[in-house]
């Protein structure tokens, strides 16, 4: 191998140097943002690789994720909003982008809103709020704002969370839970209907008197009841269909369980209605009278051997009058 001269070596030293210095300048402008790809020659040929800065990425993170977000001014100017958070409020970006944050606070909560702006210009601060959507409409939120560090004057971040369903499942677990409360609570039993008659909702002296736990069952398979109808000895079964077509209120009525027992009813039933005043199921009421109709043909067997007793007393005595004055007159 032909060893090379000292001409040959520093030739070789400017090369590398030319190549360093590339390398270098190349990097310093990648770091500086100045390059927005690079070629790179491989097997395959020559490829592209385009470079993306953080602030990009960043952006294009906020811009998509689902979260309501926005940077605000010191004074609460709204610099900056993703998609998510117009769509929050009900305006577009650009109507948005200039007014303050304050426009679209309730007046009855500035106060709430501005002490946990103030605070939030001092360290980080979370709780709920509201914010006013277009057409007024009130959207409760959970807010998070906090201040971006290193920014001259300060810049706040703000991130806002809807809770509208959450509230609204809140409540509908509240309105469960007092419903489920006042059934079980109440003094009668009552016995609410699905419109295929299935039980939904039941009390829990309505399961003293079907003598079995009624939710899930059919209503026609609790009990068989039974309604005095005009006329003499004329009474009808009652069953759902007769039930969904019509209102009692306080009708006595016998009740036979499936196990036997027969006991007496003041039985009332009138439709359920849901919001939106749609038909949606059916509630019963009955009220046990069993006993206070035992006491009441107690009494009246009791009037009657009183009467008949009054009536043997009065023939008696009308009997013995009768022989006395009988006896006056054989006298006399």
């Amino acid at each position: 191998m032909k060893e090379k001269t000292t001409q040959d070596l520093l030739q070789e030293i400017d090369r590398l140097q030319d190549r360093l210095r590339e390398s270098e300048e190349t990097l310093q402008a990648i770091r500086q943002g100045e390059v927005d790809a690079i070629v790179v020659a491989d097997h395959a040929g020559e490829q592209v690789y385009t470079l993306q800065t953080a602030e990009r990425i960043y952006r294009t993170i906020i811009e998509q994720m689902n979260e309501a977000a926005a940077t605000l001014s010191e004074d609460g100017t709204v610099l900056f909003c993703n998609t998510a958070f117009a769509r929050l409020v009900h305006v577009q970006y650009e109507w948005i982008v200039g007014t303050s944050i304050r426009d679209i606070v309730p007046s009855d909560e500035l106060d709430l809103f501005n002490a946990m702006f103030r605070k939030a210009l001092r360290e980080g601060v979370r709780g709920e709020s509201t914010l006013l959507a277009s057409g007024g409409q009130a959207v409760p939120v959970f807010l998070s704002m906090k201040g971006i560090e290193g920014t001259t004057p300060p810049i706040l971040s703000l991130l806002a969370t809807d809770l509208r369903e959450q509230k609204r499942n809140e409540s509908i677990v509240a309105e469960g839970q007092l419903s489920a409360a006042i059934l079980e609570n109440v003094g009668e039993a009552v016995i609410v209907c699905a419109p295929n008659g299935t039980v939904t909702h039941a009390s829990r002296i309505a399961t003293d008197i079907c003598g079995e736990f009624p939710r899930h069952k059919h209503v026609d398979e609790l009990c068989e009841l039974r309604i005095q109808e005009p006329g003499p000895g004329r009474s009808s079964v009652l069953r759902f269909a007769d039930l969904w077509t019509r209102q009692l209120r306080r009708v006595e009525a016998k009740c036979r369980r499936a196990d036997g027992q027969e006991l007496d009813l003041l039985l009332s039933s009138a439709p359920l209605f849901d919001k939106e005043k749609e038909r949606g199921g059916l509630v019963l009421t009955m009220v046990d009278i069993t006993t206070r109709k035992s006491i009441e043909q107690d009494l009246q067997r009791a009037r009657d051997q009183l009467r008949e007793a009054n009536l043997d007393l009065e023939n008696r005595v009308l009997q013995r009058t009768a022989e006395l004055e009988s006896a006056n007159r054989a006298k006399d």
